[in-house]
């Protein structure tokens, strides 16, 4: 009702680029977007603390980190950028 968007739901993907957690990341972001969250994927090559920082730059709400041990998981850890406690979730659970 304050008339300012949502703050975003970040998914951030590992330095690693690779096809696999670029897909997974992707299908992670679908699933979100899907439930109404505003989603973020950056595709640039910086670790974790450099994304949650960016993310914390943008007010994101929420981050989600998709990377290689994510994807042999299938269970992706979620973080409260405000309350700083951090979950694992899968796929479907993001659906």
């Amino acid at each position: 009702a304050s008339g300012h968007p949502p703050p975003p739901l970040l998914v951030v993907v590992a330095t690693t680029l690779g096809a696999r957690e670029v897909g997974l990341a992707l299908r992670v972001a679908q699933a979100c977007r899907s439930n109404g969250q505003l989603v973020v994927v950056p595709m640039v090559g910086k670790n974790w603390r450099q994304l949650t920082s960016d993310a914390n730059s943008m007010g994101a709400s929420v981050v989600v980190f998709v990377g290689p041990d994510e994807c042999v998981r299938g269970s992706f850890p979620v973080k409260d950028m405000r309350s700083g406690t951090q979950k694992l979730l899968t796929l479907g659970e993001l659906e």
